[in-house]
C-alpha cells in the first residue's frame, strides 16, 4: 500500500472518531440554543463524510471489485455529508454571531442562510440518478462527481466563514479565543482557495493529484475541532469546559478506540512475519508500561481540579455572606440563585426556604425527596445542626449533573 493510502486510513479514522466525540459531548452538555443544534449537525455531516470515505477506502482494500451495495451505501454517506457541509457551516456562523449579539438584521441573515440551503435541491436531483445506477465512480475523488458548482458553493461558504471569523476575532473576550478565530479565519481562506483550484483544474490533473488535494483538505478540516477540544479543556470554550468528567470520559473512550484501530492495522502489516494475534497481544500489553505515569498525571490533574473547585466555592460563600449582611432575605435568595447558576453554569437554580417552626430532621432520618436519593439528585438539603433550613434545586443544561459540579454544590 502507498503512503497516501496510509495517510487516508489514519486521517479518515481520526476524523470519524473526532466528529463522533464532538457529537457525544454536545449531546451530554446540550443547551436550549440553536447554536448547539447546528454545531451538532455540522459534526454529523462531517462524521457521515469521513465514515463514508473510510468505508469506500476499506472496500477498495478488501475487494478486487467492491459489491454494488457497499459502493452505493458509501457513496450516499460521502456525498450527503459533503452536500450538507456548506449550508450548515454558514448557518453555524450566524448562530454563533447571535450568541455574541453581532447580528444586525435577523431577516437579512435568515435570507442568506436560506440561500445557502437552496443548492441542496439541485444536488439532490443531480446525484440521485448516479446513485441509482450503482455509483460507478471514484469515491475518493468526489470533486469529479460534484463538479465546479459544488466547488463554488463550498468556497463561498468558506469565504463567508472567513469574514465572520474576522468579526469574532474583534469581539473575542480572551486572547486565546482571539488567536483561535484569527487562525481559523486564515484556514478557511486557504481551504477556499484549495477547493477552487481542485474543482477548476479537475480536467487537467491526474486522479492521484486530485486524491492528494482531497485528502489534504479533509485532514486540514480536523485541525479546528482538535484545537477546540484543547480550548474547551483549558479555557472553558463554548461553556463546555465545566463538564470535565464528561470530556475526560469521552476522550479516553475514543483514544482507546483509535488505539484499537491502530493495533488492527499494525497486526495486518506485520502478518507476513508475526501472527496477528501475537502482534495484538504485544501492543495491548504494552499499555501496562504507561499505567503508572498516567495515574500520576491524572492524580495531579484531579487534585488541581478539586482545589480549583474549592477556591471557587469559598469565593462564592464570601459573596453570599457579604450579601446576607444587607438584611434583605428576598434579595439574598435571588442573589444566591443567580450566582450559583452563573458560577456552576446551570440552566436553573431554585432555593426553597423552610418556614419558621419547620420540623427538624433527626440524624439518620432522610426527609429528602426521592429524587435526592437517586444517582442524579437534583435537590440538595440545607441544614443548620439537625434542622433543615431549605432545599436547593438545580437543573443542568445537559442530561445529568457532572461529578465535579455535584461535589462543589454539595460542599457549598
Amino acid at each position: 500500500m502507498t503512503a497516501l493510502l496510509y495517510i487516508r486510513l489514519i486521517g479518515y479514522t481520526a476524523g470519524t472518531l473526532l466528529q463522533l466525540f464532538w457529537m457525544v459531548v454536545i449531546l451530554g452538555y446540550r443547551r436550549r440554543r440553536n447554536f448547539e443544534r447546528v454545531f451538532f449537525f455540522l459534526c454529523l455531516s462531517l462524521f457521515v463524510f469521513y465514515s463514508g470515505s473510510l468505508l469506500a477506502l476499506n472496500a477498495q482494500i478488501h475487494y478486487a471489485v467492491p459489491p454494488i451495495a457497499v459502493q452505493v451505501f458509501a457513496a450516499t454517506l460521502l456525498l450527503v455529508g459533503l452536500c450538507l457541509v456548506p449550508p450548515v457551516l454558514v448557518h453555524l456562523q450566524f448562530e454563533y454571531a447571535g450568541t455574541r449579539n453581532l447580528l444586525k438584521s435577523a431577516k437579512r441573515e435568515r435570507a442568506i442562510v436560506v440561500m445557502f440551503y437552496l443548492p441542496l435541491i439541485y444536488f439532490a436531483l443531480r446525484l440521485y440518478p448516479l446513485l441509482a445506477k450503482g455509483a460507478n465512480f471514484d469515491l475518493l475523488s468526489p470533486n469529479q462527481v460534484l463538479g465546479m458548482a459544488y466547488g463554488v458553493w463550498l468556497a463561498a461558504a468558506m469565504c463567508m466563514s472567513f469574514w465572520w471569523q474576522g468579526r469574532f476575532f474583534q469581539d473575542a473576550p480572551t486572547p486565546a479565543e482571539r488567536t483561535f478565530h484569527k487562525q481559523l479565519g486564515k484556514l478557511f481562506l486557504v481551504l477556499s482557495i484549495l477547493v477552487l483550484i481542485l474543482h477548476s483544474m479537475q480536467a487537467r490533473v491526474t486522479a492521484e493529484i486530485a486524491g492528494e488535494f482531497t485528502t489534504a483538505i479533509a485532514i486540514a478540516t480536523l485541525v479546528p475541532f482538535a484545537v477546540m477540544l484543547w480550548l474547551v479543556q483549558k479555557y472553558n470554550f463554548l461553556n463546555i469546559g465545566r463538564q470535565k468528567n464528561l470530556v475526560y470520559a469521552v476522550t479516553v473512550t475514543f483514544l482507546a478506540l483509535l488505539y484499537l484501530s491502530v493495533v488492527r492495522r499494525v497486526s495486518g502489516w506485520l502478518e507476513p512475519v508475526l501472527p496477528p494475534e501475537a502482534t495484538a497481544a504485544i501492543l495491548l500489553f504494552l499499555l501496562v508500561v504507561f499505567i503508572e505515569p498516567l495515574q500520576r498525571a491524572l492524580g495531579r490533574r484531579l487534585r488541581e481540579t478539586a482545589q480549583l473547585e474549592i477556591d471557587r466555592v469559598q469565593k462564592l460563600m464570601a459573596e453570599i455572606q457579604q450579601e446576607a449582611r444587607q438584611g434583605d432575605l428576598a434579595r439574598l435568595v435571588g442573589f444566591i440563585e443567580r450566582r450559583i447558576r452563573e458560577q456552576f453554569e446551570l440552566r436553573e437554580v431554585r432555593l426553597k426556604l423552610v418556614a419558621e417552626g419547620g420540623v427538624p430532621v433527626q440524624a439518620g432520618d432522610t426527609r429528602e425527596p426521592r429524587a435526592a436519593l437517586a444517582f442524579d439528585a437534583r435537590e440538595f438539603p440545607i441544614f443548620r445542626g439537625e434542622k433543615m433550613e431549605g432545599m436547593l434545586h438545580v437543573e443542568p443544561h445537559g442530561a445529568v449533573i457532572s461529578g465535579d459540579t455535584r461535589a462543589a454544590v454539595e460542599f457549598l
